[in-house]
């Protein structure tokens, strides 16, 4: 069974392994990654990775919630979030016919 990955570090320590390379370098990599996807996204657009998945940005629209521990009514205002769709590998791990 593969070393859990619960952080970046653990996920650039597991890179660094398989492709021998130096964990620092990797973790360099990762977050200009990060960087990257966050910045598209502050443009409004959209990154794909053909079978993993893909981040864009959707508006939400104003709408009534309730705050669970009170009940109160709040206004929730629009706002811009970010949504990822699955790409079919992940979608994959659900079927248990793989």
């Amino acid at each position: 069974m593969p070393d859990k990955i619960s952080n970046a570090k653990d996920l650039a320590r597991s890179i660094a392994q398989k492709l021998d390379m130096p964990q620092e370098d990797v973790e360099t990599v990762l977050r200009e990654f990060q960087s990257t996807i966050v910045q598209q996204m502050k443009e409004g657009g959209e990154v794909r990775f053909p079978g993993f998945g893909s981040f864009k940005t959707v508006k939400r629209a104003a709408r009534s919630a309730r705050n669970p521990r009170t009940g109160e009514k709040v206004e929730v205002p629009s706002h811009t979030a970010v949504r990822f769709a699955l790409g079919k590998s992940l979608k994959s791990l659900g079927d248990d016919s793989s």
